[in-house]
């Protein structure tokens, strides 16, 4: 799988207290990095770099203790000026478990990398794989300069994005630093699980020279039509020239959607003396936006589908959509009274997918209902509808399968089906067996794919005195 690191240039400006980190370093979920800059002394920069590894892409080896995977980095770092390699390292990042069937891979593999560079231009190499799998690999270069953070004014490290911030006296922990464990959030993406954004900032040369005796440092969370949705301010008096400022934003109420997080430092004097950027993302499952840019999604919905919808296409629609939806997402729902008022939350239920939201037409909500249409054409029993056959819902949940093992029926052995999914957690199966032989009515009975029915004695169904 290849996979961009960077989707726009990796620049840093000449002076970095001006630098605004809006650049997109995250990628497609097998690996995230992301980075901020802080003065070092004798005027060199700190680069600390920030990665993490999806384990559900991570392939597992069976070994003496149990099972045993890793995620790779090879980071290279030229000199643009000298054209020679100043930094060639491989890093690789163990994993190793007992047992797969009760690991939870849903925990990233993160790590932290602390590079120390002079002034300078730069050309970075990144790439990032699965040792025991290297075709699934993450890739890209980039070029920056390097320029020393200013003596002679207010200046500022970039803003790290964390999913927690505590106090600790642990010195050996690599997400240490200033009594602080700050663990990186590399991705930038928020909510459902991590519902408080966590922010770290280092001014410097907070002195009488250019700053007066009180000041405020604010943290504002600016949405799409660059609205306030939220903000974070404290006064101070000046008392160190050098200030570490951290903070928290609850963001479990704040729709799905991409937002920029801007601390600014200010006095009476000059109301923007620091201003620093970073863009991040939410995603809210069960947060349906009804303020945010209103007029647009109304005009939306009226040009939808959805808008013409009767009740019965609508209801008919909704059940077959519930697969996607949480319990509280299906609540909401159903304590709506009006046709309308259903018709609206519907579409702005599947406007969360949207992948193109300025394109009329939802290429997401498309393909999930060409696999229920492709569901009830080739699984419906005489029981069950194809999209609601267990079959059915896989394939609409998942996708095509990479591989389809069929074993029909026989004379002391009842047909069954053996599904392949090699992208998703490093290869899982699903087991359908025809529990009633009649070529049709398969049932789910077994799958390594996590929070799927776990059966590893499932064969012994396959008898037909079973």
């Amino acid at each position: 799988m290849y996979s961009k690191l960077f989707r726009t240039c990796f620049s840093i400006a000449l002076f970095v207290c001006v630098f605004v980190q809006n650049n997109t370093l995250a990628q497609e979920d097998f690996f995230y990095v992301d980075y901020a800059l802080f003065r070092a002394a004798e005027n060199k920069i700190i680069i600390e770099l920030y990665y993490s590894f999806d384990q559900n892409e991570l392939k597992f080896i069976k070994s003496e203790t149990g099972y045993e995977s890793s995620g790779t980095i090879e980071l290279q770092i030229d000199n643009i000026r000298i054209n020679k390699s100043i930094i060639k390292e491989t890093f690789n990042i163990p994993v190793s478990i007992s047992d797969t069937a009760g690991y939870n891979k849903n925990n990233r593999l993160s790590g932290q990398l602390n590079l120390l560079l002079d002034s300078g231009y730069y050309r970075l190499n990144v790439k990032a794989y699965d040792y025991n799998n290297p075709v699934v690999s993450a890739v890209d270069t980039a070029s920056f300069r390097l320029g020393r953070f200013s003596q002679e004014k207010i200046t500022s490290s970039s803003i790290q994005l964390a999913n927690n911030i505590s106090k600790s006296g642990d010195t050996k922990s690599i997400f240490y630093k200033n009594n602080l464990e700050v663990e990186p959030n590399p991705s930038r993406l928020y909510g459902n699980n991590i519902s408080k954004l966590y922010y770290y900032i280092e001014f410097y040369n907070l002195t009488e020279d250019f700053l007066r005796e009180n000041y405020k440092i604010g943290a504002y969370i600016f949405n799409s039509d660059n609205r306030i949705i939220k903000e974070n301010v404290h006064e101070y008096k000046r008392k160190i020239a050098d200030k570490v400022e951290i903070g928290s934003i609850d963001i479990s109420d704040v729709p799905s959607g991409r937002y920029v997080l801007t601390i600014t430092l200010s006095d009476n004097s000059n109301p923007s003396i620091i201003n620093m950027s970073k863009m991040f993302y939410v995603y809210n499952s069960n947060v349906i936006d009804t303020n945010n840019t209103i007029t647009d999604l109304n005009n939306a919905y009226l040009l939808s589908d959805i808008a013409k919808m009767t009740s019965d296409q609508l209801m008919d629609e909704y059940k077959k959509s519930r697969y996607l939806m949480t319990d509280d997402i299906e609540h909401k729902f159903e304590k709506l009274n009006d046709l309308e008022s259903q018709k609206k939350f519907y579409f702005a239920f599947w406007k969360v997918f949207d992948q193109t939201p300025n394109t009329p037409n939802n290429e997401f909500k498309k393909d999930y209902f060409d696999r229920v249409a492709f569901a009830n054409k080739y699984y419906k029993s005489d029981l069950r509808n194809g999209w609601e056959s267990d079959r059915g819902r896989v394939y609409i949940v998942y996708g095509k399968p990479s591989e389809i093992e069929n074993f029909p029926f026989e004379a002391s052995t009842k047909g069954y089906e053996i599904w392949k999914y090699d992208g998703i957690e490093g290869g899982v199966e699903f087991d359908f067996v025809d529990v009633i032989n009649d070529g049709r009515t398969y049932e789910l009975v077994n799958s390594t794919k996590k929070d799927e029915i776990r059966d590893d004695t499932w064969r012994r169904m396959l008898s037909v005195q079973h």
